[in-house]
């Protein structure tokens, strides 16, 4: 199991009625596999995030939440060392926006890609336990109809994970 915060910038980009807030704070959580290979790890997995107004609807610029499922595909490198073991994480992020708001579900631009790169640590206490923190980049912008300006998502992720 993974969980943990979100802090999500926004470019300066709309899409007629549409405009995206600079930045939300959210949560995230979900499952995830790992196959330990050793010092390498592919972990891969399925994430539920919320970012609440992310959207900014009308001209009263009303907030609309928005909710993606995130399929990450890690590549985790091990350090070489006994006890807290730090890591390298980094691997493609696919992206399914949407929002309960049928306007904002059409605006938002279906599949997305973000690549993201991080740290953290593993113990192992009987169970693993491995806080990390990630920084993340999106391929392209969050808003696809008439977007003008960059709509891309810039993230950074807070996560605890826990298996056994």
């Amino acid at each position: 199991m993974i969980g943990g915060y979100s802090r999500d910038s926004f470019g300066s980009g709309s899409a007629g009625d549409f405009a995206l807030v600079d930045e939300t704070d959210g949560v995230n959580a979900g499952i995830f596999l790992a196959v330990d290979l050793g010092r390498v790890d592919l972990r891969p997995a399925i994430v539920f995030r919320d970012l609440p107004g992310a959207v900014l609807l009308g001209e009263s610029r009303s907030p609309v939440d928005v909710e993606v499922v995130e399929i990450p595909l890690d590549l985790v490198i091990k350090a070489p060392i006994d006890g807290p073991t730090p890591y390298l994480v980094a691997g493609p992020v696919v992206m399914f926006p949407s929002s309960a708001r049928t306007q904002v579900d059409e605006a938002l631009a279906g599949t997305r890609v973000r690549f993201d790169v991080g740290i953290g640590f593993e113990w192992n206490l009987g169970f693993r336990i491995w806080p990390e923190v990630r920084y993340g980049e999106s391929a392209s912008g969050l808003l696809v109809r008439d977007a003008t300006g960059d709509t891309k998502v810039s993230t950074w992720v807070f996560r605890l994970g826990v298996s056994f």
